[in-house]
């Protein structure tokens, strides 16, 4: 189930890359991704050191548009040129 926000609210995104041991792991390139309903990409964001927390731990805050809409991010992290992804989504909505 998705989570639901109103419109022009901030919503953060939080993800936490790990190694292949399970250890917090810094990933060489980490980026955002927005995707409409439809799987067409909205914005595409490089997380630079203000978007990190801690180690592995990166945020990115997105501000919603004045229409109803479902939207997908996904959370793409390159470590030794393998790719880790999070995905998931939002609605956004008048309430």
């Amino acid at each position: 189930m998705s989570n639901a926000y109103q419109f022009g609210n901030t919503v953060r995104l939080d993800c936490v890359f790990y190694g292949f041991d399970g250890e917090r792991i810094n990933p060489d390139l980490v980026k955002l991704i927005l995707y409409n309903s439809r799987y067409e990409i909205l914005k595409e964001e490089f997380m630079k050191t203000e978007n990190q927390r801690n180690i592995g731990e990166y945020f990115y805050d997105y501000i919603t548009e004045d229409k109803r809409q479902t939207l997908y991010y996904e959370w793409y992290g390159e470590m030794n040129g393998k790719p880790s992804l999070k995905r998931g989504s939002f609605i956004t909505n008048f309430i």
